[in-house]
């Protein structure tokens, strides 16, 4: 619950607490549960590095017992971190893997999140018609048994379809729709949808009310300590303050951006694109200088998640700069 409901302090001080305790008295099955939670609050964290050493130790653990109720967890989790650090092979591996072993001990929470991940993965890769597929099937499992977290997660996940494919106003009703379920189930939950929200106003060119969410979503970032969002909120900022012209500001969220990408590793396709649209923004309104900074970040980003046609598209924006 602590995690569910953001305050992962306190999670992390109840992982911490079981892990000690589990190694001084060789319960390794206590053992197990606590590393794989201090693997849990990292990725939420951003600490990535950190997770992916705790959650290995957690998946060699749960192995050693034959526990696949946890193992099933774990390899969930390994999959959503490599789908974080953009390596989509792996992550799909790691999933598919954890869907199978969900199968076979019939827990349908957990493959229905296996096929959330998958879905994300395939519509990453521009298969919608398979994402669409295994989006359905994580709904139809999560309706059956009720679960309706589990249910408004899908209908974000069909809003990121429809953004992927172009269909802005169908993707910001279904952001809009599971921003009211998550909200109805956790009031502190509702920020996974209200950042695609941001993202789909942006696209629009709705810089106002992108702001004005985004500022809540700042708020919430210093609440819970979530720094790989935080870095996501201020990329997400800087075409509404470039497109506003309010240059000191756009200054210190581009200064913040930067020391907060560097700290959490972070690389999303999402941040790098709205870095590229402040950049061009600012190229649009003569301020060369820092759209040729802002254009670098993003062109670095591209090369990490290995975009091959974004890294030339901003090649091609960075070249027409004046010098």
């Amino acid at each position: 619950m602590c995690i569910f409901d953001g305050d992962f302090d306190r999670a992390l001080k109840f992982a911490d607490g079981a892990a000690v305790e589990a190694e001084k008295f060789g319960f390794t099955d206590l053992l197990a549960k606590g590393v794989f939670f201090q693997g849990d609050v990292a990725q939420h964290r951003g600490e990535l590095m950190e997770a992916a050493e705790r959650l290995q130790v957690a998946k060699g653990l749960q192995e050693q017992l034959g526990d696949n109720a946890a193992l099933a967890r774990t390899l969930t989790s390994l999959g959503f971190l490599a789908k974080r650090n953009a390596n989509l092979g792996q992550a799909w591996a790691w999933l598919e893997m954890a869907r199978e072993t969900s199968r076979l001990i019939r827990d349908s929470r957990s493959e229905a999140y296996c096929f959330r991940g998958l879905a994300a993965i395939a519509r990453i890769w521009g298969d919608f018609e398979t994402s669409l597929s295994m989006t359905t099937k994580a709904r139809d499992l999560y309706e059956r048994s009720g679960n309706r977290f589990g249910a408004a997660t899908c209908i974000n996940g069909l809003g990121e379809i429809c953004r992927a494919q172009g269909d802005l106003s169908a993707a910001e009703t279904y952001y809009r729709q599971a921003r009211t379920l998550y909200r109805e189930v956790s009031p502190r939950s509702g920020w996974v949808p209200q950042i695609n929200l941001c993202l789909v106003l942006l696209a629009r060119g709705n810089y106002v009310d992108a702001l004005a969410e985004l500022d809540s979503l700042q708020l919430l970032c210093e609440q819970q300590g979530l720094r790989w969002l935080e870095a996501s909120v201020n990329a997400l900022r800087l075409p509404g303050l470039a497109d506003l012209g309010d240059w000191v500001r756009f200054d210190e969220c581009f200064q913040s951006l930067t020391e907060l990408l560097a700290e959490t590793g972070s690389k999303e396709p999402d941040d790098a694109w709205a870095i590229q649209l402040a950049g061009q923004i600012a190229l649009n309104k003569g301020r060369a200088q820092r759209a040729r900074h802002v254009l670098t970040e993003a062109l670095r980003l591209w090369h990490a998640l290995g975009k091959a046609q974004e890294v030339s598209q901003t090649e091609a924006l960075l070249a027409s700069v004046p010098a």
